[in-house]
């Protein structure tokens, strides 16, 4: 494991959300995480977010389960979570296309 990074404790993740949903520019919003690293649950919350947008933001829940996959326990053999692999940085991009909806998120 990297410097910084404790087995087992619950980590606190901050960082910055942004993109387009339905052509109207978000963020930079501010993203908060709280991962429970035993067994890869998160919580995540999107601060700063237009309240109109509100709805088309529920169909990006998947956000939170990417702190899961960076911080969660591994059990098997030689697995790696996604912080093993990344390292301390981790930059993605979301692209969701729903009839009506298109959204383009970036996270850093």
């Amino acid at each position: 494991m990297q410097k910084g990074f404790s087995v087992g404790v619950a980590q606190r993740v901050n960082g910055k959300v942004s993109g387009t949903i339905n052509g109207q520019p978000v963020g930079p919003a501010n993203l908060h995480a709280y991962v429970v690293t035993s067994d890869g649950r998160a919580y995540t919350a999107i601060s700063r977010v237009p309240g109109d947008l509100g709805r088309s933001m529920l169909s990006l829940y998947t956000i939170g389960s990417v702190f899961g996959w960076l911080f969660g326990a591994t059990s098997a053999s030689g697995a790696k979570n996604g912080y093993m692999i990344t390292g301390k940085h981790w930059n993605g991009v979301i692209y969701i296309w729903v009839k009506g909806l298109k959204m383009l998120l970036y996270l850093h």
